[in-house]
């Protein structure tokens, strides 16, 4: 058998089965995007009327989000080149968990002092109408 039978019988893949095998990392990278630009047009918002912060912490903010993606992305490509993509998927899924985390004792630090703050004001409020009642006595 010469070269030319040889790569006669060489299959070529077809277009299907290179759209099969490109589909689950296609579906991992349009995954990945929305997971990461998904909060952009929640933040600004959350910030400057959830939080009542004004426009330039809005602009810091936004701005901070996109540098440390572009940090992270440098890190975790650097990271999977030399520790191979299973580990680096694993410190990705981990820095992500313990964000989710923060995110959860931030809430719960946010609405403990938002109780704290109602209670005060309700005090302030009754000491108030005590001592208006007492005046008018």
């Amino acid at each position: 058998m010469g070269p030319e039978t040889a790569a006669a019988h060489v299959s070529r893949p077809t277009a299907g089965s290179i759209a099969a095998a490109l589909l689950p990392l296609m579906a991992v990278v349009v995954v990945a995007y929305l997971v990461t630009g998904i909060a952009m047009p929640v933040l600004p918002v959350y910030v400057h009327q959830g939080l009542g912060l004004g426009t330039f912490v809005v602009g810091l903010v936004a701005g901070t989000q996109f540098a440390a993606t572009l940090i992270s992305r440098l890190w975790a490509g650097r990271y999977a080149d030399v520790h191979g993509s299973k580990r680096a998927v694993l410190a990705g899924l981990s820095f992500a968990g313990a964000a989710g985390g923060g995110k959860s004792r931030s809430s719960a630090m946010t609405n403990r002092r938002s109780v704290e703050v109602r209670r005060n004001a309700r005090s302030r409020l009754r000491r108030r109408r005590l001592r208006r009642h007492a005046r008018a006595a």
